[in-house]
């Protein structure tokens, strides 16, 4: 029978993980408020809240392809052709607030260069941060 008691250089351990993933979401948070800086200076917004028209302005500049679809889920498709645009599909069944805050969730993806199966709490996580410091608005408004 396999004792479920852990030793001290386990907690250690565990410890350490946590403390290392701390330290890795304040970087990456400090990298998102880099990228909204630099968001902000090319549309010229100040420190106002971003608008659904700055999330539109933003995907023309980048030329990613914005589709409104009949799903209750917003989601974000990379394609594996370098070349091919980047497709953001956003639920029309969302609206004002909720879709305003997915819309940015899901260009926190594309911004913070998040790829399927790496990490994705943490990738939730910040694009869930990069849509609160955009609008102003939290996944429980």
């Amino acid at each position: 029978m396999r004792s479920t008691r852990r030793t001290i250089g386990e907690f250690k351990t565990l410890k350490d993980r946590r403390i290392r993933t701390a330290n890795n979401m304040e970087v990456r948070q400090e990298n998102i408020k880099k990228i909204i800086g630099h968001l902000r200076d090319v549309l010229a917004i100040g420190d106002r809240p971003f608008r659904a028209k700055d999330f539109h302005r933003i995907c023309r500049i980048d030329q990613i392809e914005v589709l409104y679809i009949n799903s209750g889920v917003s989601f974000i498709l990379k394609p594996a052709d370098v070349g091919s645009p980047t497709t953001i599909a956003i639920s029309r069944k969302a609206i004002g607030r909720k879709r305003t805050f997915q819309m940015f969730h899901e260009l926190g993806h594309y911004l913070c260069n998040h790829t399927k199966g790496h990490a994705e709490a943490l990738q939730e996580a910040e694009a869930d941060l990069f849509a609160t410091l955009t609008t102003g608005f939290s996944r429980r408004h």
